[in-house]
């Protein structure tokens, strides 16, 4: 037996900001990956939706694993993150109201939502009530 396959759609225009409430409708795109995944997290009713990685923080402690082709653009790439953060505060969290969403980042520059005020490893062992298992890569 297969697994049940669903066929994302792209948006009717790429052009106009839409939130999606159906996989049938596609998922809505936006300036970062992000966008996506919280439309998807909220389509499959998740509720709470806790963030990993909203940082937009241009300090070069996160800045690590940025892509390499955005810091070729220049030293200042700040201009990235606050389009990011226009996303998640005009756009994304609006549509987001009905849902506990927390981002585990303390240092995050996304205020939004509720941010974490300690550490991730921290803030799962609180979620959890237990230490965060780490999966082992065979």
């Amino acid at each position: 037996h297969s697994p049940d396959l669903t066929r994302l759609r792209p948006p009717p225009s790429t052009h106009a900001k839409r939130w999606s409430t159906t996989l049938a409708d596609g998922l809505s795109q936006g300036t970062n990956s992000m966008v996506g995944a919280l439309n998807l997290a909220d389509i499959m009713g998740a509720d709470p939706i806790y963030l990993l990685g909203v940082d937009c923080n241009p300090s070069e402690r996160f800045t690590a694993n940025y892509h390499q082709e955005y810091k070729s653009l220049g030293a200042q790439y700040g201009w990235h993150y606050q389009s990011f953060i226009t996303d998640f505060e005009k756009w994304c969290a609006p549509q987001l109201t009905k849902r506990c969403v927390v981002n585990l980042n303390s240092e995050s520059h996304v205020k939004v939502w509720p941010r974490a005020t300690m550490s991730y490893n921290e803030e799962l062992r609180a979620i959890l009530g237990r230490p965060a298992e780490v999966p082992q890569v065979r």
